[in-house]
């Protein structure tokens, strides 16, 4: 079997008032249950809130999703889709020697990382081409940058270096397909 890969697989955005809502997202977050999570030596994240239910209430949500909101508009329309429905949000602090190991994200067409924090480039998240065996390097990723991609690519948050890492993660997929749109671009 002969299997092609796409050149591009995600879509990468500036979150335009990302100097705006820094701070108050990160104090939002500062004020957040936590639930660290720990796997061995494989996995540890030292605040995220990922494992709690979801009637817990992430008081940082309504600001972040309000700030891109236009974002998620026109991934829909690029998608020919009436909306992107988000599935579950949570948020994650990597301190010195934190990492979480390879995996995916079941139940969603996408995964989307927003990196609030990111004071070290080197700490952006590792993707891994499954065709080429190898990690994917040329993606240019910046604090205050939305990564958008396909949930079943494996990717990690390797070795956290002596600056904290924060990000806001969430699962969607794009719902209703506008058949009107398919058919005027065939």
């Amino acid at each position: 079997m002969e299997v092609k890969q796409l050149n591009s697989f995600y879509f990468i955005h500036k979150v335009e008032t990302h100097k705006d809502i820094k701070e108050d997202l990160l104090g939002l977050i500062a004020s957040q249950q936590d639930d660290p999570i720990s796997f061995n030596e494989t996995t540890h994240i030292s605040r995220t809130d990922y494992h709690l239910d979801e009637t817990h209430k992430r008081a940082y949500l309504p600001k972040f999703f309000e700030a891109i909101d236009s974002i998620l508009r026109e991934q829909a329309d690029y998608m020919l889709a009436n909306q992107m429905t988000v599935h579950h949000s949570w948020y994650q602090q990597y301190h010195n020697f934190d990492k979480h190991d390879w995996h995916t994200h079941g139940y969603a067409q996408f995964a989307n990382i927003y990196y609030l924090e990111l004071p070290n480039n080197e700490d952006k998240t590792d993707f891994f081409s499954i065709l080429d065996k190898k990690i994917i390097t040329d993606i240019d990723i910046k604090e205050g940058d939305l990564i958008t991609f396909p949930a079943y690519i494996l990717h990690r948050s390797n070795t956290n270096s002596m600056k904290r890492k924060t990000i806001i993660s969430f699962n969607s997929s794009f719902d209703s397909i506008i058949e009107k749109k398919v058919d005027e671009l065939l």
